[in-house]
């Protein structure tokens, strides 16, 4: 039951990576379509304001010799400015083209040829080089996600095979152990054992990295590596320590009294009740000496 629990860990948490993963990808194609549909509008925009200078003309641009119109066909080196329709529809053909191919408009390349000249255009330019910076930088996290999942994933794997194959110097250390509680409440001190049979185990990693908790009762239970690992189920744990006193341990106490005599006949004072200390018996494996 503990190892399909494990599994069920590992399988929840490989899920989560694969989400952050899929949300990020996500996050990166949204803004990269954001970008595809500001650079058609700034496209169309530039279109249309070019037809109306060929049309009516730009006080601001010299004017195109006799017979020359603002285009110039491969064709025909001379074309009308009459027939600028025809060029427009040919212009948004082959832009059309350009999209299908994955072929998109350079934004310093077009600030460097100057052909926005209005406000609003620039507007949209600021907008597309801004869509395009979050895009890459959504594409950036999905890749250091993935990367950092599957390192992770990596060194678990290599971790656990090591283990498996260890063998410590200083097996089966018994030790006991006790701690004063510090809740009010009875349900929240009984998960204080569990707590702080993780926070010893995480300080002795600190001293030996390959020190594991071993079963005080030689049984079905396995090692455990990891301070995560540790159950908060009483009955699980019980695999693990043997503490005295059962629940009734973590109720309050009466405060112990020294030096009173057994043959006072006083009333007993009305006492305030203090928090206990639960003792406990813990084994454990190490390569360093305990």
């Amino acid at each position: 039951a503990r190892d399909e629990e494990r599994k069920r860990e590992e399988e929840a948490a490989k899920a989560k990576a694969a989400e952050a993963s899929k949300a990020a990808e996500a996050a990166a194609a949204a803004a990269e379509e954001e970008k595809m549909e500001v650079t058609s509008d700034v496209e169309e925009k530039t279109g249309d304001h070019i037809d109306e200078m060929n049309q009516s003309g730009d006080p601001q641009r010299p004017t195109p010799p006799a017979g020359r119109g603002l285009f110039r066909d491969s064709d025909d080196d001379d074309v009308d400015a009459s027939k600028s329709p025809v060029k427009k529809k040919k212009r948004k053909e082959k832009k059309k083209k350009k999209k299908k191919e994955g072929q998109q408009l350079d934004v310093a390349s077009v600030l460097k040829a100057g052909k926005y000249t209005t406000g609003a255009a620039a507007e949209q330019l600021k907008k597309e080089a801004e869509a395009k910076e979050r895009a890459d930088k959504a594409k950036e996290r999905a890749d250091k996600a993935r990367e950092k999942a599957a390192l992770k994933e990596k060194e678990e794997e290599e971790q656990k095979k090591k283990r498996e194959k260890h063998s410590h110097e200083y097996k089966r250390n018994v030790v006991e152990c006790s701690f004063v509680c510090t809740q009010e409440e009875l349900n929240l001190r009984y998960n204080e054992l569990p707590s702080n049979i993780r926070l010893l185990f995480k300080n002795m990693q600190k001293v030996d990295k390959m020190v594991c908790m071993e079963p005080v009762v030689i049984g079905d239970a396995e090692k455990i590596w990891e301070p995560t690992s540790v159950p908060y189920d009483h009955t699980d744990l019980g695999d693990y320590i043997m503490q005295g006193g059962g629940t009734k341990a973590f109720e309050l106490k009466k405060p112990k009294k020294y030096g009173k005599k057994s043959n006072e006949n006083e009333e007993d004072e009305e006492e305030d009740l203090v928090l206990p200390e639960i003792y406990f018996t813990m084994s454990f494996s190490s390569d360093k000496d305990p």
